[in-house]
C-alpha cells in the first residue's frame, strides 16, 4: 500500500480535486493509484471548501490543501463532524445497532472485514487527523491546551500575484511525476555561532527538488539542532501512526568535537532525506516550512498567530488520547508480533554499537600506539651513529605515523558506515514505538467512547421507563446518543485507518532496514578491505627500501621504467623510434589485461598490440645518493620527468598544474645532468590553462619525438571538453605538435604554446578505420578482441569464457562493486555512437542482472538489464548511478520496468548524440528497436563527474557487457555480438 499515490499536496503536487483521508484516500485498499484527470484550480477549491456540503465533504483543519481563509477554518471543522458517515450518520437514536450497555467494544477486526463495511460515501471522509480531531470526548473546551506542537496545516506562503497563468506557463509532467517529486537534500557547513553562554551548530540545509509547491527548485538555509527537533516533534503530531525518521540523540559534553559534529551533520541529512522521500512526510507542510523559511523563526511565530484555531485542535486531540486510560490488551496477533520482535530488535541492535564502539575505541587506542612507538623510534635513530641503522629506524618512525593515521581513519568511517546505521535504527525503534503508543491511544478512545455511548443511552431508556412528558428533554438525549453514536463509528474508522497506515509503514521499515543494513555493511568491508590494501602496501614498500639499502636488485611499481646509471641514452621519451617505427605506452589503470603498447610507422597512425621482451637483472641497479636537481616552477606538482640530452645540454621536460585544466609542459636545461636548470623563457612550452576555449584543453605530460626527416614533435596528454560543463568523455587522449629547435637551443611548438588541432603530420592521416563500424562475433572466435578490457582481476576465466553460443560471462558482484564484477568493455572513442548486442539470460530472481552498460566507474554508469521479479517474471529494468559520491552508497533511481517473455534472446541498444543517451531494446519477435526508460545525461560518464570519485581516473567512459549474481550461483549469461557504430552529430567538437 502506497500512501503517497492518491495523497493530495497542498501545493499542488497532486493534481486533485478532494482530500481524501489515509483510511478514504485508498477506499480501504480498493482505489489504490487513482488519480483524477485533471487538477483544479486553487480557487476551486477554496470555493469548494467554503460551501457546505452533505457530499461534498469539506476538508478538515488537519487536512490537506491549499490555505483556506480565516474565515472559513471553524466551518470546514463543523462540517466535517456533519459528514455522513454509513448508518451511523442519522440524527435519530435508531440510525445504528444498539449494543449491550455492559458489553467491552469489540476487539479489532480483521483488514477484509473493515473493507467490506465501508460505505460507499467513504471515499469523501474526513484524513485520518481530521477524525481525531473531530472525535471530541470533553465537553469543556476552556480546559483543552494550546500548543503549538500541534502544527497540521501548511503554513501561511506568500501567493504569487498571478497563479493561474503562472501554472499555465510551467512545462506539463505526468500524474505519476507530480504526485512523487524527488528530493535530494544535503547538510554541511556546520559552523560554530554565538557566544560562550548561547554558542550552538548551525548547518547549511541544501535542497533540490521537482516539487511545484516550492518557489525555486534548490534553495539552501540555516538551521540548528533544535529546528531539526522541533521539525521531528511537529511530523509525529501532523502523521499519527507514521513512522518518522528521529534526529541524532541531544548531546551536551563533547558537542563541538569534530567527529561528533560530522557525524551529526550525516544523521541529520539521512533524516531529511528520508522524510523527504515519504510518500505522506514529503506533502506535510511543516516540511516545507523547515527547508524553504529564510525566516524560520519569525515564520513559526507568525504561524502559531495566525492559526488560532490550532491550539484549539490540539487539544481536542490531546483530550481525546489523554483521557483513555487502563492497560491495552492487543488483539492483534500481528502487531502482537511485531511489537516482540522489534523489542528483541532494539535489544540487539544495543549490543552491536556497545561491540562497534569498543571496536572503535580499541582502533583509536591502537592509533595512539603506533604515534608512541613512531616517537620512540624516531629518538633511537637521532642517537644510532650508524647511518645503515639510524636510516631504516627514522623510515619505520615513519612508516608508523601513516599506520597511526590510516587506523584513525578507518576508525572514524566505522562510525561514519556501520555505527551511524545502528545508532538511527536504535532511534527509529523509538519512533515506531510511539506509533504504537498512537495506536494504543486511538483503541483507549474508542472505547471511552463506548462507555459514553452506553452512559447516554442508558440515561435515554430510564428516561423513557419514567413515562413523563418531556419532550425536549428527550430530544436532546437522542441528539446526545446520536452525536455520540458518530463519535465511537469515528473512532473505530480511526482505529482501523491507523492499524492499516501503521501495516504499510513497518512493511517499509522492513525494506528499507534490509537496503540500510545492507549498504552500510558493504561499505564497512569495502573500507575494511582498502586499509588492507593500503597496510601492504606501506610494508612492501618498506620491505623493498630495505632491500634496495642492501645491495639487492630493487623492483619498482609498475608504470616506472628503471635504466642503469652507467648505460646512455639520447631519448627516454614515452614514445620511442625503433627500426621498425615508434611505440608509445598508455596506462589503463584499474582495466585489465594491462598497459597498452601503441605502434606507429609515421606518428600518424597508430596501432594497438601487446608486446613483450625480457629484461636482463643482472645488468640494473640503482647505485648512489639521490638529489632533487629540479623543484619545478610557481605553478607547482611537478612530476613526470623526462630527461634528454642535445649539443651538450641537459634538458629536463616535466608535467605541472595537476592533470586537470590547470595541466602543463614544463621545460628546463642545464649543462650538468645534477642542475642547476634554467625555465625556459616560455616557461610552458605546452598548455591550455589559460585558453578556457581552446578545442584541447588538459594539455601536459609530454615528450619529445625526432623523426629520421630531422623533424621533431611533442606529445603530450590532452582532453577535449563536451557542453559548456567542460566534460571529457573521450577521458585522457594523446595528442601530437609539430616543434622546432631554435638559434637559441630551445625548443618551441610551432603553433604556439597553446596546443592545436591542425598539425603538418609526418604523413597523411588516414581516418577510415576509425570511423568504420566495428562488428565483433562471439560465436565465431575462441579469444577476445584486443579493443576489450575488463576490470580488475588477472584472472579473466573467473569472468568469461567463448563457446558456440558466443561469449559467456559468469555472473559476479553487483555492477557497483569495488571488487570482482563481470564487466567486459571497450573505451568510448568517438562523441556520438550507437551500440547494440544481444543476450541470452535465464534470471532467477531480481538478484540476478545482464545486460548492456555505458560505464565510467562504480559510481557512475547506465545499466539496462534483463532481470527478474521477485515473482520469478522476467523483466528489463534500467538503472543509473549519477555521482552518488562522496558517501559510496549507490543512489539507483530505477524506473518501471518492462515486463517481457520468460523465453527468448533479447536485443540490446543504446544511442549517444552529444550528451544525449537513450537506451532501445526489441525481443525475437521485433524488427524495429523501442525507446525504453528516460533521456539520460550522458556527460556525466567523464573524468570530471567520475574521476575524482573514485580510485580510477582519467580513464574515459566505457561501453560494453555485464552479468551480476548476487546470490553467489554464477549464474551464466550469453551474448551473440556486439556492434559500436561511430556516428556524426552536430554537437561533437571534432574540428573547432
Amino acid at each position: 500500500m502506497d500512501l503517497g499515490d492518491a495523497e493530495s499536496s497542498p501545493w499542488g503536487d497532486v493534481p486533485s480535486q478532494s482530500s481524501p483521508g489515509l483510511g478514504a484516500s485508498k477506499q480501504l485498499g480498493h482505489d489504490e493509484g487513482r488519480e483524477t484527470d485533471s487538477p483544479a484550480p486553487a480557487a476551486t477549491l477554496a470555493a469548494d471548501a467554503a460551501a457546505p456540503s452533505a457530499s461534498s465533504a469539506p476538508r478538515s483543519p488537519a487536512g490537506r490543501g491549499p490555505r483556506r481563509r480565516p474565515h472559513g477554518v471553524q466551518s470546514t471543522k463543523l462540517e466535517a463532524v456533519e459528514d455522513p458517515l454509513g448508518p451511523l450518520g442519522a440524527s435519530t437514536p435508531d440510525s445504528g445497532p444498539e449494543p449491550a450497555v455492559a458489553a467491552p467494544p469489540a476487539p479489532p477486526q480483521k483488514e477484509a472485514a473493515a473493507r467490506t463495511s465501508r460505505a460507499p460515501g467513504a471515499a469523501s471522509t474526513p484524513s485520518l487527523r481530521g477524525m481525531m480531531d473531530s472525535v471530541d470526548l470533553d465537553d469543556n473546551d476552556d480546559d483543552q491546551l494550546r500548543s503549538s506542537q500541534g502544527a497540521r496545516i501548511p503554513p501561511p506562503v506568500q501567493a504569487p500575484s498571478h497563479p493561474a497563468p503562472q501554472r499555465q506557463t510551467q512545462p506539463s509532467v505526468s500524474v505519476e511525476q507530480a504526485a512523487k517529486p524527488s528530493f535530494s537534500i544535503s547538510v554541511g557547513d556546520p559552523h560554530k555561532v554565538g557566544d560562550l553562554t548561547s554558542s550552538h551548530t548551525e548547518y547549511s540545509v541544501t535542497t533540490k527538488t521537482t516539487s511545484k509547491g516550492y518557489r525555486n527548485p534548490e534553495f539552501t538555509v540555516s538551521r540548528r539542532y533544535r529546528d531539526f527537533l522541533w521539525l521531528y516533534n511537529q511530523l509525529h503530531n501532523n502523521n499519527p501512526g507514521v513512522i518518522i525518521p528521529p534526529p541524532p540523540e541531544k548531546q551536551a559534553v563533547g558537542r563541538f568535537d569534530a567527529d561528533f559534529v560530522e557525524s551529526r551533520r550525516a544523521a541529520l541529512e539521512r533524516m531529511l532525506n528520508k522524510s523527504a522521500a515519504h510518500p505522506v512526510l514529503q506533502h506535510d507542510g511543516d516540511l516545507k516550512l523547515f527547508l524553504e523559511s529564510e525566516a524560520f523563526n519569525m515564520d513559526i511565530k507568525n504561524k502559531e498567530r495566525k492559526d488560532p484555531g490550532l491550539g484549539e485542535n490540539k487539544g481536542m486531540f490531546g483530550s481525546m488520547l489523554g483521557s483513555s486510560s487502563g492497560k491495552f490488551v492487543e488483539h492483534d496477533d500481528w502487531f502482537h508480533d511485531r511489537r516482540i520482535y522489534l523489542d528483541a530488535l532494539e535489544a540487539q541492535l544495543k549490543a552491536l554499537l556497545k561491540a562497534t564502539d569498543t571496536v572503535v575505541s580499541q582502533r583509536k587506542g591502537l592509533a595512539e600506539a603506533c604515534g608512541d612507538f613512531s616517537a620512540s623510534l624516531h629518538s633511537l635513530s637521532a642517537v644510532e651513529l650508524s647511518p645503515a641503522l639510524s636510516g631504516p629506524l627514522d623510515s619505520l618512525s615513519d612508516i608508523q605515523i601513516r599506520i597511526r593515521e590510516l587506523y584513525e581513519r578507518q576508525a572514524q568511517q566505522d562510525v561514519l558506515t556501520m555505527g551511524i546505521v545502528i545508532d538511527e535504527y536504535i532511534r527509529l525503534i523509538g519512533s515506531v514505538k510511539t506509533a504504537f503508543q498512537q495506536r494504543q491511544k486511538a483503541y483507549h478512545s474508542w472505547h471511552s467512547a463506548e462507555q459514553e455511548l452506553q452512559k447516554r443511552k442508558a440515561t435515554q431508556d430510564k428516561l423513557l421507563r419514567q413515562g413523563r412528558s418531556q419532550q425536549d428533554r428527550l430530544n436532546q438525549l437522542s441528539a446526545d446518543v446520536a452525536d455520540a453514536e458518530r463519535k465511537v463509528h469515528q473512532a473505530r474508522l480511526l482505529f482501523d485507518d491507523m492499524g492499516r497506515l501503521m501495516r504499510s509503514e513497518l512493511e517499509r521499515f522492513e525494506r528499507e532496514k534490509v537496503e540500510d543494513f545492507k549498504s552500510g555493511v558493504e561499505t564497512f568491508l569495502e573500507s575494511a578491505v582498502e586499509a588492507q590494501k593500503e597496510l601492504i602496501e606501506i610494508w612492501e614498500t618498506f620491505l623493498m627500501q630495505l632491500d634496495t639499502d642492501e645491495g639487492e636488485m630493487f623492483a619498482p611499481p609498475a608504470g616506472i621504467v628503471v635504466s642503469s646509471n652507467d648505460q646512455t641514452s639520447n631519448n627516454t621519451s614515452a614514445a620511442h623510434q625503433e627500426s621498425e617505427g615508434y611505440y608509445i605506452a598508455t596506462s589503463t589503470f584499474e582495466w585489465f589485461p594491462g598497459v597498452q603498447i601503441h605502434h606507429s610507422k609515421d606518428l600518424a597512425n597508430w596501432d594497438l598490440g601487446i608486446r613483450m621482451q625480457q629484461w636482463d637483472e643482472k645488468t640494473e641497479k640503482l647505485v648512489g645518493p639521490w638529489k632533487t636537481i629540479f623543484p619545478g616552477s610557481d605553478l607547482g606538482l611537478v612530476e613526470g620527468p623526462h630527461l634528454c640530452k642535445r649539443n651538450g645540454w641537459y634538458y629536463l621536460l616535466t608535467a605541472e598544474g595537476g592533470t586537470a585544466y590547470g595541466h602543463a609542459c614544463t621545460f628546463a636545461r642545464s649543462r650538468d645532468i645534477w642542475g642547476p636548470y634554467e625555465l625556459h623563457p616560455q616557461k610552458f612550452i605546452i598548455t591550455s590553462k589559460d585558453a578556457p576555449l581552446a578545442a584541447l584543453q588538459r594539455a601536459g605530460h609530454g615528450d619529445i619525438v625526432d623523426t629520421p626527416d630531422g623533424r621533431t614533435y611533442v606529445v603530450h596528454l590532452t582532453g577535449r571538453p563536451t557542453t559548456q560543463a567542460r566534460r571529457c568523455v573521450l577521458g585522457r587522449e594523446t595528442a601530437i605538435q609539430e616543434a622546432y629547435w631554435d638559434k637559441d637551443d630551445w625548443l618551441y611548438v610551432k603553433n604556439g604554446p597553446i596546443p592545436s588541432l591542425y598539425v603538418d603530420l609526418p604523413a597523411e592521416r588516414d581516418d577510415t578505420a576509425y570511423w568504420a563500424p566495428q562488428h565483433y562475433d562471439f560465436t565465431s572466435t575462441d579469444t577476445l578482441h584486443k579493443d576489450f578490457q575488463w576490470l580488475r582481476t588477472p584472472e579473466p576465466e573467473r569472468i568469461f569464457r567463448f563457446s558456440k553460443s558466443g561469449l559467456e560471462l559468469t555472473g559476479r558482484e553487483s555492477i557497483g562493486s569495488w571488487f570482482e564484477q563481470a564487466l567486459v568493455a571497450r573505451r568510448q572513442t568517438h562523441f556520438s555512437y550507437d551500440a547494440e548486442t544481444v543476450v541470452n539470460f535465464r534470471p532467477d530472481d531480481e538478484r540476478t542482472f545482464a545486460g548492456l552498460t555505458a560505464y565510467y566507474c562504480r559510481f557512475n554508469f547506465f545499466y539496462l538489464a534483463v532481470t527478474a521479479h521477485s515473482d520469478g517474471q522476467r523483466e528489463l529494468l534500467l538503472m543509473s548511478s549519477e555521482a552518488s559520491w562522496p558517501d559510496g552508497n549507490l543512489k539507483m533511481p530505477f524506473p518501471d520496468p518492462v515486463q517481457i517473455p520468460q523465453e527468448g534472446k533479447v536485443r540490446l541498444a543504446l544511442s549517444i548524440r552529444g550528451a544525449a543517451l537513450q537506451f532501445k531494446y526489441a525481443l525475437e519477435s521485433d524488427t524495429e528497436l523501442k525507446d525504453i526508460g528516460p533521456v539520460y545525461d550522458a556527460s556525466i560518464l567523464s573524468d570530471e563527474c567520475g574521476g575524482h570519485q573514485a580510485h580510477g581516473s582519467f580513464t574515459g567512459a566505457f561501453v560494453g557487457v555485464a552479468a551480476s549474481d548476487m546470490n553467489g550461483t554464477e549464474k551464466m549469461a550469453t551474448f551473440d555480438y556486439f556492434t559500436y557504430t561511430p556516428v556524426h552529430h552536430s554537437s561533437d567538437r571534432y574540428d573547432v
